[in-house]
């Protein structure tokens, strides 16, 4: 009986991160004194949190006024950008303290509430990275890379590096910038990697404006060429002298 239980408490917390809900409802959940209740919304919040999630991806760029994605990349730029670190409790009582101070957010749906309490808690350009460790210092653009972002599964591995240049640069879409960010996946078995989403900053260093967000093609992975500087960060990025 106790294993029964137990398969169909797991099936309706896998479900619950599925299933549509309002902030009224996650909101009752989080703050429920049943465990029960109080574990659906949690799993709900991990559901939403989900990197694979392609519906909330588009979500959170249209609350931020930037360019609808055509891949969950922005989606991958904001988490890694924002949120690097943070625990689901952490989350769970920020959800909680937005629809508390907005209680009229409640009828929008869930999975809308929890990204608009974390754009509202994170501000991204105002609170730039500061401990970049340089890679290239001699040539336009510096380029520097986030160790601590680096995340390896299995031959794939992730980083975040940035570009910071001496002169005004010009996005596709007429936006000037002096710096950007750049999210990257490395193959580090074949050697290739391809881009995973870039923002792009008007001052240096990963400061002022958030002017340009751009995804990538998720498919364009690249042959990296010995003698490039992607070299280093590819040797960087999977742990290879």
């Amino acid at each position: 009986m106790k294993k029964l239980i137990l398969a169909i408490l797991l099936t309706v917390l896998s479900t619950s991160a599925i299933a549509e809900k309002t902030g009224e409802q996650l909101y009752s959940e989080l703050k429920s004194n049943s465990s029960f209740e109080n574990a659906q919304g949690i799993s709900y919040l991990d559901g939403v949190l989900d990197m694979e999630s392609w519906y909330v991806s588009k979500e959170i760029f249209k609350s931020i006024d930037l360019d609808n994605p055509s891949n969950p990349s922005k989606k991958f730029m904001f988490e890694h950008y924002c949120l690097n670190g943070i625990t689901l409790g952490e989350v769970k009582d920020i959800v909680v303290g937005y629809m508390a101070s907005h209680p009229e957010k409640k009828n929008l749906p869930a999975h809308t509430v929890i990204w608009r309490a974390l754009l509202e808690q994170f501000d991204c350009a105002a609170n730039p990275k500061t401990d970049w460790t340089i890679v290239y210092g001699s040539v336009n653009p510096i380029t520097y890379v986030d160790l601590e972002s680096i995340k390896r599964i299995g031959n794939k591995s992730q980083m975040t590096n940035l570009r910071d240049y001496k002169d005004i640069q010009i996005t596709a879409k007429n936006k000037a910038y002096s710096s950007k960010r750049e999210a990257q996946e490395y193959d580090c078995k074949t050697v290739k990697l391809r881009g995973l989403g870039q923002a792009f900053h008007a001052g240096n260093m990963g400061k002022g404006d958030l002017v340009d967000m751009a995804g990538s093609d998720s498919d364009s992975w690249l042959q990296v060429n010995p003698k490039s500087n992607d070299m280093a960060l590819w040797k960087l990025a999977c742990g290879k002298k």
